[in-house]
């Protein structure tokens, strides 16, 4: 089970639903995949070919409760430190201002650009943008400004960024975390800024232009985030790609649900699309698809069926990517109301409704409770989600890869010639 959730932890559901800016004359924005195809052609053009200095950046990255992951960045001159989750469901960066006088943002660290020597505000048809973002679990809102933002040794100069004047939203108020750094596709962007790995992009100071994951599964234990490349210590099998679909999230498609070798015909034609997303601490969908999975599951609330719980299959890139009960049960447990010694098991599915409406939905999203079993990269050049098994400590040495076998007549195209990850 997934576990060290000795209290309630409120899950957090970073996926940008609607970003826009205000008191600025608003730019191009990129709509399509051919435009961001076209976009990230220019983005090459402008690196730094073949630059010798070109190196990972490694961020660790704390597990709190395996809820939630946070890493540290710096901002201003001299640097003033921040925790922060780095979210693929957005791609803006920002942080509290000492302008903020909400609740939130009075309980986390900071940011004072009378401080800072390399600040500099941003002025578009002489106003200064401001924006507005709202998540899953919450808004924000603020004005856009520039400031060296350093991320590992890194330094990034004239990053544009949120300086946060107002917070909604429990999850701000109750995570230990001071803002986010948006990893998501610069469509979705406000102001059409550059996101900090465009940044990081265009100066060239990558290997390659993608990023991996590593998200740990035990409590307290560091995870990694690995900027330009991969961490072979951190694979455990071979990868399995995905391509990435539309312009606005780390989308893919995904050909069903399994619960055990039941397909549960969450999708038809092409398939169920899905947002990558390592902000979000569950696994979410559609309403309807979501209670329909969970009455099949019927994970009781006091663990009593825990051993009989089957595996989830998930069908993406043509393969069978497993989820099992302990993957996808959170486990706490209550003192007795006896007053006993001895404390009570509670067991819940780790998963969420979510509704969004077109043209971004409807859409599953594969947040923390899937990438902790799968080490995944983010390639941008190639516009791909690679999926690995994780090599966490207490992953079998076995673990391999496996042809997966079908009598679902639904699914046999996709897995004729398919795999499927599997533990001895």
């Amino acid at each position: 089970m997934m576990k060290g959730l000795k209290t309630l932890i409120l899950p957090v559901f970073l996926l940008c639903l609607v970003a826009h800016a205000t008191k600025i004359r608003l730019e191009h924005r990129l709509k399509t995949y051919d435009e961001l195809l076209s976009y990230i052609d220019g983005v090459q053009k402008l690196q730094k070919a073949g630059s010798e200095s070109a190196q990972l950046i490694k961020q660790g990255l704390h597990n709190y409760h395996n809820s939630q992951y946070f890493g540290t960045i710096t901002i201003g001159s001299p640097p003033q430190e921040f925790t922060m989750i780095f979210d693929t469901g957005s791609s803006n960066v920002w942080v509290p201002s000492v302008k903020c006088l909400s609740h939130s943002c009075q309980t986390h660290r900071r940011y004072d650009h009378m401080k800072s020597t390399t600040f500099q505000p941003l002025l578009m048809d002489s106003h200064v943008p401001v924006f507005t973002i709202r998540y899953g679990t919450g808004s924000i809102m603020g004005e856009l400004v520039t400031d060296t933002v350093t991320i590992g040794n890194t330094q990034i100069e004239s990053q544009v960024f949120g300086s946060v004047l107002e917070e909604e939203g429990r999850a701000f108020m109750s995570s230990p975390f001071s803002g986010i750094v948006g990893l998501g596709m610069p469509s979705i962007a406000v102001a059409h800024s550059t996101p900090l790995f465009d940044h990081l992009m265009q100066k060239g100071v990558l290997p390659k232009n993608q990023f991996s994951v590593y998200m740990s599964n035990q409590d307290g234990m560091d995870g990694a985030l690995i900027l330009g490349g991969i961490d072979p210590q951190f694979v455990a099998s071979d990868w399995v790609y995905a391509d990435v679909h539309g312009s606005s999230y780390w989308e893919i498609l995904m050909g069903d649900i399994k619960v055990g070798d039941v397909s549960m015909n969450f999708c038809s034609g092409d398939g169920c699309r899905a947002a990558v997303d390592t902000g979000t601490s569950m696994i979410a969908g559609p309403s309807a698809a979501i209670e329909r999975l969970m009455r099949q599951l019927d994970v009781k609330s006091d663990c009593s069926n825990f051993k009989q719980l089957p595996n989830l299959k998930f069908l993406i890139g043509g393969k069978e990517l497993i989820l099992e009960p302990e993957d996808y049960v959170m486990q706490s447990r209550t003192p007795s109301i006896h007053g006993y010694l001895r404390s009570i098991p509670r067991c819940a599915a780790a998963f969420m409704s979510l509704d969004v409406p077109p043209p971004r939905g409807p859409l599953f999203v594969l947040g923390d409770v899937f990438l902790r079993k799968y080490y995944t990269v983010f390639d941008r050049d190639n516009l791909k989600v690679g999926f690995a098994l994780a090599a966490h400590p207490d992953t079998p040495a076995e673990s391999r890869v496996e042809p997966a076998h079908t009598t679902n007549g639904a699914n046999r195209e996709i897995e004729a010639n398919g795999w499927r990850l599997v533990r001895n």
